[in-house]
């Protein structure tokens, strides 16, 4: 990578990294509200997510979502401190009618080190 590329990466915006991520802004910005946006050296993995629909979701509706942070621990491991973020989310309609609950388990760790030179994804 060059140092012109590492400096455009840098100046991602919020709407770039949502595209890259696959997550929505509105989930980034909740993140970043909870304090739960990673430092250099730290991996985010989705572990688990669950949905359970009261009616299913069509074209054209308009969904208000709230998310909430259901639950933080911190573990520790061999390759230092994990924490495990539970979120949960909650989409109604415009009557205010429930459509869907979500429960998604995120769980945040150190990279792994490598040796110097070592190839690595």
């Amino acid at each position: 990578m060059t140092s012109l590329e590492t400096e455009q990466e840098a100046r991602l915006g919020i709407g770039d990294v949502a595209e890259r991520t696959g997550l929505s802004v509105h989930a980034l910005r909740f993140y970043e509200r909870e304090g739960l946006m990673l430092s250099p050296g730290k991996h985010l993995l989705q572990a688990e997510q669950s949905f359970e629909y009261a009616r299913p979701i069509v074209a054209g509706d308009k969904l208000t979502v709230r998310s909430k942070v259901a639950g933080i621990e911190s573990r520790p491991t061999p390759s230092g401190p994990t924490d495990v973020v539970i979120i949960e989310d909650e989409g109604r309609d415009d009557a205010g009618e429930l459509v869907y609950r979500s429960r998604q388990l995120w769980v945040v760790r150190m990279a792994p080190k490598h040796a110097q030179g070592e190839i690595h994804e």
